[in-house]
């Protein structure tokens, strides 16, 4: 029928539909996960997780929960909500954090407080908020407070 079956492609092209189209990136590609080309999370350094290129808030512990829970990221990703440990992750690593993010297209961390999931008591009343300015730790017993989100996925 005069049309190839195959062909190689040059670098950011691939064979589809007969002739050689520019390549859309899906999924993980070393520290950048991407969505129909667009990148839609940033990894930090050696851990499991990409953080969404959305900064959210502030807003109150319940607020921030139920976002995470009903938040979708372009292409069915679901995020969830930080651990107190993967926030400490996020502080450690926020100078390469926010070059990637400006880099993409971001937005960068605030040098605020962020709620994560973790709690210290059992029913979960007191949350465990960090802040990204030095890492440290803030434990709330309220729902009154209003600081930052910033969800994961992995």
């Amino acid at each position: 029928d005069g049309k190839y079956t195959a062909c190689t492609c040059k670098s950011g092209y691939e064979w589809k539909d007969g002739s050689c189209q520019k390549e859309v990136l899906n999924g993980a590609q070393g520290d950048l996960y991407y969505c129909n080309g667009t990148v839609v999370g940033v990894k930090i350094g050696n851990t499991n997780f990409y953080i969404t290129m959305k900064d959210f808030g502030p807003m109150n512990w319940s607020s921030a929960y139920t976002k995470c829970m009903t938040y979708y990221i372009d292409c069915n990703i679901g995020v969830i909500f930080p651990r107190e440990q993967d926030l400490k992750n996020i502080y450690r690593n926020k100078t390469t954090l926010n070059t990637q993010l400006l880099q993409y297209g971001g937005d960068t961390l605030n040098d605020k407080l962020y709620w994560s999931t973790s709690c210290i008591d059992t029913s979960c009343q007191t949350h465990i908020s960090v802040n990204i300015n030095n890492g440290s730790s803030i434990y709330n017993t309220t729902d009154n407070k209003t600081y930052y989100l910033r969800p994961i996925f992995q």
